[in-house]
């Protein structure tokens, strides 16, 4: 469970950078909630900040394994919000003998239009 919050640690600040958004002060993180069981429906993650833009927050919540693109994916929602522009990624992946293998990230404005989607395959 680790190495999944350092990913989307990683993968929701990244979208920050990408998007103007770089925190620059005050990072507040919040510690997940939950089990530590793998995809743990209900399990959570917020973080806040200051950017060079003003204010910035995300946070996560995991949904659970579902059905996508015709295997069985972890979903995890995550909402992003800034003074620029506000974001829903939606994230699905593949974890195999503790290692995440399979990423899908789908971007969307607050309207729900998707504005990129991006698929990272693994080597397991």
């Amino acid at each position: 469970m680790n190495k999944i919050f350092a990913f989307f640690c990683l993968l929701t600040l990244s979208v920050f950078f990408i998007s103007g958004c770089a925190p620059t002060t005050n990072p507040t993180t919040n510690p997940i909630t939950g089990s530590t069981e793998w995809c743990k429906p209900g399990t959570q993650w917020s973080w806040t900040g200051t950017t060079d833009s003003g204010q910035a927050a995300a946070s996560w919540i995991m949904k659970g394994l579902v059905p996508f693109k015709g295997d069985t994916y972890c979903h995890v929602t995550v909402t992003s919000t800034s003074t620029e522009e506000d974001y829903v990624i939606e994230y699905y992946f593949k974890e195999t003998n503790g290692e995440t293998t399979d990423v899908w990230m789908i971007m969307k404005d607050k309207t729900g239009t998707v504005l990129n989607e991006v698929h990272v395959t693994g080597t397991s």
